[in-house]
């Protein structure tokens, strides 16, 4: 693996010795991590069909999972003064923990008490988010940083492959195996972080002012005069459409087209994983050299397009087709969301400023966007919930296109 990873990113002529040192390291631990982080959407198939979950009790997780981002500007200030490294794995071990617990629902099969169980790991993922983007700042070269994330992100993918064609099968045979499945990913998880723990950092300049109220750090940032702003604010408009979606794209799989195991792990995991592990690195390339306003605008609008054709469709055949183009969108979407806030913050300043922010307003419309797209659901029927998705996206991303004409080509206009 590593003479391939070698060749696909540069590895030998291009990029600096401490960038490379740090690929090593972290792309060998995150083939553990990313099984851990694929098991979360095994977790969401496993609530719809062996616990039957209603699509209110689904709005719940996907609910927790982001409204949970809220605690971020809280860690903020620890993130910045701490080790990086502890941090990870601190929020690693109590996921993995989360995941251990779950094989107590062998015995007790009650949707709330696995979601219960469930949100450690959706709490402690927000700090993780927090301080795993940090650490990409720090271990990786400015120019080079697109390129190294994606192919990380690509080895995730892949796994994430491997995990819908092996997994899903075997609970169609027996639906009861995800009680196993989940403590040994959690410890997988944990020994992929621990690994991490050798890996050698110079300190940081860059920390946020231990008197500044975490809410003056968060408006500090948000400042309407500034690009972050609207970046910001059309990524809520994105992710309204988004978070819509989810719980209404599962009921829709489970109810109206009775989907097993097999076929939710292809749709729900293996299609989009498939597409986003193949264009995940042409499209950093794509992202180290445009803006994230563009970036976003274009993938959005792909976004929207992905909800229109779930809206139309009606055999499983669509559904692929559907989830095909939701894996393209989000190969550069995960990039704008990822790599975004970094654009923004200047070398001398704190990152953590500007992504805890970016964390937070996902845990507000968190809060919100789940419960409204089955209220939707509810009020007009799932398919209608599609098509209203779709309307959200085209906004955000027009709205990106006319941030980035404002901030970014006026800018390079003057500049030529």
């Amino acid at each position: 693996m590593k003479p391939f990873l070698m060749r696909l990113v540069g590895y030998d002529s291009q990029i600096p010795l401490n960038s490379r040192y740090s690929f090593n390291y972290y792309s060998r631990s995150y083939v553990l991590i990313a099984i851990y982080f694929s098991f979360a959407s095994i977790f969401e198939i496993v609530l719809t069909k062996s616990f039957q979950a209603t699509p209110q009790q689904l709005s719940i997780i996907f609910t927790l999972a982001t409204s949970a981002n809220l605690i971020s500007i809280f860690a903020l200030r620890k993130v910045s003064s701490a080790s990086r490294l502890k941090v990870l794995l601190v929020t690693i071990s109590l996921g993995a923990l989360s995941y251990c617990l779950l094989a107590t629902t062998y015995f007790y099969k009650v949707a709330f008490f696995a979601i219960t169980i469930m949100s450690i790991h959706y709490f402690a993922n927000p700090v993780y988010l927090l301080c795993n983007t940090s650490f990409l700042r720090e271990i990786y070269d400015k120019k080079f940083r697109g390129r190294l994330f994606s192919v990380t992100q690509s080895i995730g993918f892949l796994v994430s492959i491997v995990v819908s064609l092996t997994i899903p099968p075997l609970l169609d045979f027996y639906p009861n195996s995800y009680v196993f499945f989940f403590p040994i990913v959690g410890a997988l998880a944990f020994f992929g972080i621990f690994r991490l723990q050798r890996m050698k950092l110079k300190p940081t300049a860059w920390k946020v002012r231990e008197r500044e109220p975490v809410f003056k750090t968060l408006f500090s940032v948000l400042n309407p005069r500034e690009p972050f702003f609207y970046f910001e604010m059309f990524f809520m408009v994105y992710g309204f459409g988004f978070l819509m979606n989810l719980p209404v794209q599962l009921t829709f799989f489970e109810q109206e087209l009775n989907l097993n195991y097999t076929d939710f792990g292809i749709a729900w995991i293996l299609i989009p994983n498939l597409l986003l592990a193949s264009l995940s690195f042409g499209f950093g390339r794509f992202f180290d050299r445009f803006d994230p306003f563009r970036v976003a605008s274009i993938f959005f609008l792909i976004l929207a397009f992905f909800n229109l054709f779930l809206y139309f469709s009606q055999n499983l055949t669509d559904v692929f087709i559907a989830k095909g183009i939701y894996g393209i969108a989000m190969s550069g979407v995960n990039l704008a969301w990822n790599l975004g806030p970094l654009y923004f913050a200047h070398d001398s300043e704190s990152p953590e400023r500007y992504i805890s922010a970016h964390i937070f307003l996902t845990g507000v419309r968190g809060l919100v966007a789940p419960q409204l797209g089955i209220s939707v659901a509810d009020a007009f029927g799932l398919r209608e919930t599609f098509f209203v998705c779709f309307l959200v996206l085209l906004v955000a991303s027009l709205g990106m296109f006319v941030a980035y004409r404002k901030f970014v080509f006026q800018k390079e206009k003057q500049i030529i």
